[in-house]
């Protein structure tokens, strides 16, 4: 007898995995959460990168790469509601609006995972409050750990980067896991430091 249960609109991983290649590179990718930041009246905006060294095939040498990404604003950050829906796929505090680069509320979500597999969002929008935190796992995903966005919570946490903001509201975003950052299709390791000066000449233009 056929089943009449209904069937969930999209597989998760799977959705997840081919929305990686979305056309982003490094530098568009952090643009996208800089436009955000600009968008949320910013004054500061800090990138961070840590790296770690991989051997290089090619040389005796080791290579730098890019192991992890955190993007700090001094915005008006986001409350507990609106940080639990800015990673979810479509949706935009802002959508259609034409002052900006992402107007489709889709740009930062899917320019992070293009880039990395976990994307932890910190914000609070009064400098009095406590940082607020949520994140996506694509791994956690493929395993069907994580079925939906936590409701954000109270965090500690917000590796040691809170200094930059100070009593401010703002928002940090770190990328974690940051796979495509490392090494390129061929496995070979990714010069952290071509991409930072590709970065630093894009952000100068736009």
């Amino acid at each position: 007898m056929p089943t009449t249960s209904g069937k969930p609109l999209l597989e998760l991983a799977t959705a997840y995995n081919s929305l990686r290649d979305s056309g982003f590179d490094f530098s568009t990718a952090v643009g996208e959460p800089i436009d955000n930041a600009i968008q949320a009246e910013a004054t500061k905006i800090h990138i961070i990168t840590k790296t770690i060294e991989k051997d290089n095939p090619n040389s005796k040498k080791k290579l730098p790469v890019i192991q992890q990404v955190a993007i700090v604003d001094n915005g008006y950050g986001m409350n507990a509601d609106v940080l639990h829906s800015c990673l979810q796929l479509g949706y935009s505090t802002r959508y259609n609006d034409r002052e900006g680069i992402g107007r489709f509320g889709v740009g930062a979500t899917l320019a992070a995972i293009s880039q990395c597999k976990k994307i932890t969002v910190f914000s609070r929008s009064k400098s009095t409050s406590d940082f607020l935190s949520t994140y996506i796992d694509i791994d956690e995903i493929a395993k069907k750990e994580q079925l939906e966005i936590p409701y954000p919570v109270i965090t500690k946490q917000t590796l040691k980067i809170n200094p930059l903001i100070n009593q401010d509201s703002g928002t940090i975003i770190v990328w974690d896991k940051c796979d495509r950052l490392e090494t390129d299709p061929n496995g070979k390791p990714i010069n952290s430091k071509i991409l930072l000066d590709e970065l630093e000449e894009w952000i100068s233009r736009a």
